[in-house]
């Protein structure tokens, strides 16, 4: 993790590999967290494709269990980010659907809400951003991006006066961000 934190990226990719090469399945506790590491650490290095790739590892190791919410949550954004809207709702939904809490939770119903919105499924994408306002109304980013976007996707439904007010609560959250 400190390799990642220094973003000596091509570094921590080198011993991430090298320990899974050393290191036999079975040998944590818990669920081995290290090819979700290394889709960290490709994804912040710039390299896509590779934390996809990465990602899905770790999924596949343990599809349902402990420590691959993270892993679910960054390749939803990733194939998102592609225009895979399909396939990223589908990772948020298994995510959201066995257990997800707290701020991954919160996250996954915004970034799926955007990308409902990005499929032209605006009531969908507004009752995401809702949950995703309910579960982090503290958080400042999350509550001002959930707002603005829902008021995106109320604006796509011709719900102007709802738009309006969630603008401005964009606005009051984040009153520093440009975008708003």
């Amino acid at each position: 993790m400190y390799l990642l934190n220094a973003r000596r990226y091509d570094e921590a990719i080198g011993d991430l590999q090298k320990s899974l090469q050393l290191k036999a399945k079975g040998d944590y506790p818990f669920p081995d967290p290290r090819r979700t590491f290394l889709g960290d650490a490709y994804r912040l290095k710039g390299d896509r494709e590779a934390a996809i790739t990465w990602y899905t590892a770790a999924i596949n190791e343990n599809p349902l269990g402990m420590g691959t919410g993270w892993a679910r949550l960054q390749r939803g954004r990733l194939l998102a980010d592609k225009g895979d809207y399909p396939t990223a709702i589908a990772d948020y939904s298994v995510l959201l659907d066995h257990g997800s809490k707290g701020a991954i939770q919160a996250q996954a119903y915004a970034w799926r809400g955007e990308a409902y919105l990005q499929s032209k499924q605006a009531d969908k994408a507004i009752a995401d951003y809702t949950k995703a306002l309910e579960l982090q109304a503290q958080a400042p980013r999350i509550k001002a991006g959930a707002h603005h976007n829902r008021g995106r996707a109320y604006e796509e439904t011709g719900h102007l006066d709802l738009a309006l007010a969630d603008y401005n609560d964009a606005i009051t959250a984040e009153p520093t961000n440009a975008i708003f």
